[in-house]
């Protein structure tokens, strides 16, 4: 009697699951994990329900290839066509090649995943909007009943291979490579070649969840809109600024997008005081190809992000210079949105004084996103605990110690000072 209810308990919330909300289900206190594939989100479940990754599409116009990238998983593993309730979708670049492919209709499916069974679990939500239009969506959320960590790794990597395909974006490859700007008088900018630096991880950067998702949801919706900015004359270009105090590790997003959407890092220092930086990351040069154009500390050059103010009815010292600065201005606008901005590139710039820059250089378009890194919180604590010290659960009522703790401070304490668990944890947490 006692195993039939236990049954019955199981099945009314597989059945369940199509209706309504999946977090229900979900452990509360389990953190969820931010992959490279988007607005995944990855959960442990109660039960059997061991892992579940989680994504909709349908709440943008460039999200589709997310459902293309799962498809193309299924189709070889699964024999899909012969599955019952199936409905056709428009693709503009699938694996057959075709515009069309077949997607299974909403409901529970049970299918096999490499080694793994899984269910499917798919349903359409067509909410209204405002002004009375119909905005469909579609949830899809994969669970696995394997208690195997690597579900994730293998997932991911497998989607992150498609996605690479549909949204054209260069082949994966274990290093970065690295170059460095060098400039004649008249600004002509040269790259000289470093020695190529090893890939850094979503995964090893510390972060808060929602954080780390307008990372990457940023850089794949830019990827994902090519053809969207080029039907509406918009350059192909995405311009980043992180802002933080000191040690938040802003570098380390940027070497973090180069390896996760496989870009080569180009250092920009723009020569004596930075004057040619306008004209580096608008270079043609051949061998600029999949960029990230990188400016640390961008606030150094007050002249690059500030309009200089002149009067010319009045005799002032400097004024050639300042002249010169008004140029300059002109010319970073310019490169960052202008007729020069280049195409299909990436422009990183950090720096820890956003309160220097002038509204005109940050407004919408010229900066596409804007980001601050604080301090380590809690979650990121905890996070970083896990993975450094292999401590699962920490005490709930834990609190830190210093409130402007960073990452640096932490590995410190780890690598070099090789405190022990129980050291770290007093050294950093109250209760």
């Amino acid at each position: 009697m006692f195993l039939e209810t236990v049954k019955n308990i199981v099945q009314d919330k597989i059945g369940r699951l199509v209706i309504e909300p999946l977090n229900d289900l979900f452990d509360e206190n389990v953190a969820d994990v931010v992959t490279t594939v988007g607005s995944f989100v990855v959960r442990s479940i109660r039960g059997r329900f061991t892992r579940s990754v989680t994504f909709t599409i349908g709440t943008s116009y460039n999200d589709k290839w997310m459902e293309e990238s799962l498809y193309g998983i299924l189709y070889k593993y699964n024999n899909i066509k012969k599955k019952s309730d199936l409905e056709l979708s428009n693709s503009d670049d699938n694996q057959d090649g075709s515009s069309m492919y077949y997607r299974l209709a909403s409901g529970t499916h049970s299918l096999k995943y490499r080694e793994y069974d899984i269910l499917l679990v798919i349903q359409n939500i067509s909410p209204s909007s405002a002004s009375g239009r119909i905005a469909s969506r579609r949830s899809y959320t994969i669970i696995t009943y394997n208690l195997d960590p690597d579900f994730i790794t293998k997932f991911e990597r497998d989607m992150i291979i498609n996605r690479n395909s549909l949204l054209k974006i260069k082949s994966d490859s274990p290093t970065i490579n690295v170059y460095q700007d060098l400039h004649e008088n008249d600004g002509y900018t040269y790259w000289e070649k470093s020695t190529p630096i090893n890939k850094r991880r979503l995964s090893t950067i510390y972060l808060p969840k929602e954080t780390k998702k307008i990372i990457v949801d940023t850089v794949n919706n830019f990827f994902a809109a090519r053809e969207y900015y080029k039907k509406h004359g918009i350059a192909h270009n995405l311009k980043i600024l992180l802002y933080s105090p000191p040690a938040c590790g802003k570098e380390s997003i940027a070497k973090m997008i180069a390896s996760e959407w496989n870009r080569n890092i180009y250092y920009v220092v723009g020569g004596k005081n930075g004057r040619f930086i306008p004209n580096a990351i608008t270079s043609t040069a051949d061998i600029v190809t999949h960029p990230l154009f990188l400016i640390s500390d961008v606030d150094k050059y007050p002249f690059l992000i500030n309009d200089t103010e002149i009067k010319l009815e009045t005799e002032e010292v400097g004024k050639e210079d300042k002249i010169g600065y008004k140029q300059s201005f002109g010319h970073m606008i310019n490169a960052l949105d202008g007729l020069m901005s280049g195409e299909h590139r990436i422009i990183v710039m950090t720096t820890n004084h956003i309160e220097k820059f002038s509204p005109v250089f940050l407004r919408p378009g010229r900066v596409d996103l804007k980001l601050e890194l604080g301090y380590v919180v809690l979650e990121v604590f905890r996070k970083w605990v896990y993975d450094f010290y292999d401590k699962k659960i920490l005490p709930a009522n834990i609190k830190l110690k210093n409130e402007k703790l960073t990452i640096a401070d932490m590995q410190f304490d780890k690598v070099f000072l090789k405190l022990d668990v129980d050291e770290f944890i007093n050294k950093h947490c109250k209760t």
